[in-house]
């Protein structure tokens, strides 16, 4: 459909042309929300903003209502080191000054850049890294015993980029009378690295929903849109220029794209490579957090990786040897993480954590805005587990169709340790549950769909994974079908004193997904080695029916809260007396006299009066209630017949 921005009344025009496919229509509140209360209430809201929008409820991917994030990005390249054209004008200056005193820009380096700023940002995106990055200051000491005085005498002799202060100058100045507004007056006292964490965390910061009605007016959607790296600073840089990350929104879809490039790196071209390449979890949660208010959550994804002669046909993310088995397995997870977790670390290293409670919004933001913190290796392993390990998430492992909590996985390191100190103990078996692990009992199975001499495409079945906070269940699908429940009795620990995923009080969740990335030999080809996640958040259509299960769940707590009214407890002491006061009530004596020989001896119930009249109004209600609906039915039978 055909849209254009209105700042007064914005309306939808209908197209006269039939270009419109299903591929390119999006939910704007997925539809199973529409039955719930929250739903109901940001369909309220939509209307504010657009009543046509909210009783359609689509839009179209080429709309101009319609937000795409990797567009947005590419349309500001004229602001090239910030999208915000105040922060692209202060980090601009001083890129200059520090590449113009660390001699980076020639002998009159304010004349080469005055007319040439492409060449400025060539120069920039080329140290971009050694800005960032910290350097390991003990590996440069050196070693009296073994070393030659020349060679020690060059490793003391520190590199440049190494102090953060060399080249940063008080730009305040420069500023004046370029009209800054007072919001951006802080931003001149932050170093360039401060800055460019800074633009690099925006680059990852959504709006509030993917509908724009113009002059930075969203739609306001509390839930997940998008996928946001929980990835510390160096591992994310290597993901980023290895492999070209890419978080985009273009469909409807929220999808993860890793690819070699038409120019691929070598390894030696990044420092400390050799911890790079490690094999780690990249891990990925949501923009947003779920809310208990939404009831039920549920997104979908699978996996598509095409190998080529780029990495000498080996998959980016890790898979088994498909040489066995065509239907290979993928070392990936996804599942539910908690926002606010307990975590210890280990040693007394000062890092991004610290005891106690630890909230995931702040961390992700850290992980830019303090890219030496995540250097200690408590924060590397926290952040580099796989969901379902990773504190405080339960998820489900595709490599071995395994459903992982690591809530009551700390319950079972505490009673191995217990049953190892006693041998009579140690001889008991416990339950896959009680470790933390349930087999799912289906395979997922990552297909190869095609198979050339230049190509070796792999796919995913769909996954589905769902969150209840109706019952406090999660729940797992296989391509449409509901394939386990996790109920609340398998998610809680047996210890009183831990946190559950929902707790006693419940609190926000993540969506959470990660994946193991190979060690690879890039080289030059026709074609890249790529990898996409492609995940669901609800504006496309689910492979599984999510509303034959919300409608069933909504039909439960309709019986629940109508027994609840109907409610009457059967006790005969309060149900004789209550027979026998509407019996005087009315005037019918004789007939209380008869009821009360029948009855056998019994101590008179302690009923108020006022409780009587308040049972006896309540009933009468009721019951005329029930003959205005029966003579509704009626009528409306007469009328059909």
């Amino acid at each position: 459909m055909d849209t254009t921005k209105s700042q007064s009344t914005p309306t939808i025009q209908r197209r006269t042309d039939s270009n419109i496919t299903m591929a390119s229509l999006c939910y704007i509140i997925p539809p199973y929300l529409l039955e719930t209360s929250k739903g109901s209430q940001l369909q309220k809201e939509l209307a504010k903003k657009n009543e046509q929008m909210s009783l359609l409820n689509v839009v179209t991917t080429d709309s101009p209502y319609y937000y795409n994030h990797a567009k947005h990005q590419e349309s500001l390249k004229t602001n090239k080191f910030s999208k915000d054209p105040y922060l692209n004008q202060i980090i601009k200056d001083k890129v200059i000054y520090k590449l113009a005193i660390l001699g980076v820009l020639g002998s009159n380096p304010m004349e080469m850049t005055a007319d040439n700023e492409d060449y400025l940002y060539l120069m920039f995106n080329t140290f971009k890294h050694r800005f960032i990055n910290d350097t390991n200051e003990k590996s440069a000491k050196p070693n009296l015993e073994h070393e030659s005085l020349s060679e020690s005498a060059n490793k003391l002799e520190p590199s440049m980029f190494l102090d953060p202060k060399v080249g940063e100058i008080d730009v305040s100045k420069l500023s004046d009378g370029k009209n800054l507004p007072a919001e951006y007056k802080k931003y001149l006292h932050l170093t360039l690295k401060e800055l460019i964490l800074l633009t690099d965390y925006h680059k990852y910061k959504y709006p509030p929903s993917f509908i724009d009605f113009g002059k930075e007016s969203y739609f306001e959607y509390p839930l997940p849109i998008s996928w946001v790296p929980l990835i510390p600073n160096p591992y994310l840089d290597y993901l980023e220029r290895k492999l070209n990350l890419e978080i985009n929104n273009d469909q409807g879809y929220s999808s993860i794209g890793l690819s070699t490039g038409k120019n691929p790196k070598p390894n030696n071209e990044f420092e400390n490579v050799d911890d790079l390449v490690k094999a780690r979890y990249y891990n990925f949660i949501s923009d947003k957090p779920i809310t208990s208010s939404c009831g039920i959550f549920y997104y979908e994804l699978e996996v598509e990786q095409a190998a080529t002669d780029a990495t000498n046909f080996r998959p980016i993310t890790m898979m088994n040897d498909s040489s066995i088995s065509t239907n290979c397995s993928l070392n990936m997870a996804a599942g539910f993480t908690k926002r606010l977790i307990n975590f210890d670390p280990s040693s007394n290293n000062q890092s991004l954590l610290s005891l106690g409670e630890v909230d995931l919004e702040k961390v992700k933001s850290d992980i830019f805005y303090n890219s030496s913190s995540p250097a200690g290796s408590d924060t590397k392993m926290f952040l580099s587990s796989r969901p379902g390990e990773f504190p405080g998430s339960v998820a489900i492992n595709f490599e071995d169709s395994t459903f992982y909590n690591s809530i009551k996985g700390s319950d079972s390191i505490q009673r191995t340790q217990i049953l190892n100190m006693n041998r009579r103990l140690n001889n008991r078996t416990s339950n896959d549950t009680e470790t933390g692990k349930v087999d799912i009992g289906i395979p997922f199975k990552t297909k190869l769909i095609e198979d050339t001499d230049t190509k070796r495409v792999h796919k995913t079945d769909t996954i589905g994974c769902g969150v209840n906070f109706i019952d406090k269940s999660v729940f797992i699908t296989l391509n449409g079908v509901l394939a386990r429940v996790l109920p609340e009795e398998d998610l809680n620990s047996t210890d009183a004193t831990t946190d559950d995923l929902f707790g006693k009080e419940i609190k926000d969740i993540y969506p959470i997904i990660g994946f193991k990335v190979n060690e690879l030999e890039t080289f030059d080809a026709t074609e890249p080695t790529t990898f996409k996640i492609r995940s669901n958040f609800g504006f496309k259509s689910f492979v599984f029916n999510i509303q034959d299960y919300v409608d069933y769940f909504k039909n439960q707590q309709k019986k629940l809260i109508d027994m609840k009214l109907l409610e009457i407890k059967d006790d005969p002491l309060v149900s004789n007396e209550l027979i026998k006061r509407y019996l005087i009530k009315h005037g019918f004596l004789e007939t209380q006299k008869s009821f009360e020989k029948e009855l056998p001896d019994q101590v008179v119930a302690n009923m108020p009066d006022v409780s009587l009249e308040t049972i006896v109004e309540g009933v009468q209600h009721n019951m005329n209630k029930l003959a205005e609906k029966d003579s509704e039915f009626l009528l409306a039978s007469s009328t059909i017949q």
